[in-house]
């Protein structure tokens, strides 16, 4: 005999209903927080911390600096 009614939730169906992933941020997602351009705070902090972990030279850390406060 079969069963003439169906589920449209998947009740009595375990591992049938796929899980859906988050969708992945678009390239609009800039233009809607209103951020436009580079973070220049941003920048400095994370190459103060490379530079206090050792990832980088005293001259580079200089070098980097000067070069994200000069706006290259």
């Amino acid at each position: 005999m079969t069963h003439r009614f169906r589920s449209i939730w998947g009740e009595g169906r375990r591992g049938t209903r796929r899980k859906r992933r988050p969708a992945a941020a678009n390239g609009t997602a800039d233009e809607e927080s209103g951020f436009q351009g580079r973070d220049r705070d941003a920048e400095l902090r994370a190459l103060k911390v490379m530079a206090q972990r050792g990832l980088m030279s005293p001259e580079e850390y200089d070098r980097r600096r000067a070069a994200i406060l000069r706006g290259d």
